[in-house]
């Protein structure tokens, strides 16, 4: 058996994003501020504003090429080491039209749930899937929710 898989890959799918999307997420933003401005919400509304504005401001940013390695030690993700002890579970979802994604859910509150795509040019997901399974329990985990409606809303 070998001792660490390797792959490169993007930290996302990168979407191109038209005048339109910029002007619908813009209407919805100042729509839903307003709406918190009518019912004296106005910290929310002002929240909302920000944060559409940052989302605005990031939304055109391209992903980064990410440097994967599954080890005897844990994952490094570009150099940064995540140890298997620090995972509960792991799943390989495989999909009819879109690369295999490796799911794994994590000990930590803020990022439950890491979700990486398996560029099979570099690896395959059985290998990957048959690598883990010394180390972490494999459960069946669907990606989050949020991430597959961001995704579907081109973020």
């Amino acid at each position: 058996m070998q001792n660490r898989i390797r792959w490169s890959g993007y930290e996302f799918e990168y979407k191109e994003k038209t005048a339109d999307w910029f002007w619908a997420v813009g209407i919805i933003i100042v729509s839903v501020a307003v709406v918190c401005f009518i019912y004296d919400n106005v910290l929310f509304g002002i929240f909302i504003i920000l944060a559409g504005a940052i989302l605005l401001f990031t939304a055109n940013k391209e992903p980064r090429l990410m440097d994967y390695e599954l080890n005897e030690k844990g994952l490094l993700m570009n150099n940064t080491m995540y140890p298997h002890t620090g995972f509960r579970s792991f799943w390989v979802a495989e999909y009819k039209y879109a690369p295999p994604r490796l799911i794994l859910k994590t000990e930590k509150l803020v990022n439950p749930v890491i979700v990486i795509t398996i560029e099979t040019d570099y690896v395959n997901a059985d290998t990957v899937r048959n690598f883990l399974l010394d180390y972490i329990p494999e459960e069946k985990t669907d990606e989050p929710m949020s991430l597959r409606f961001m995704e579907y809303l081109g973020f």
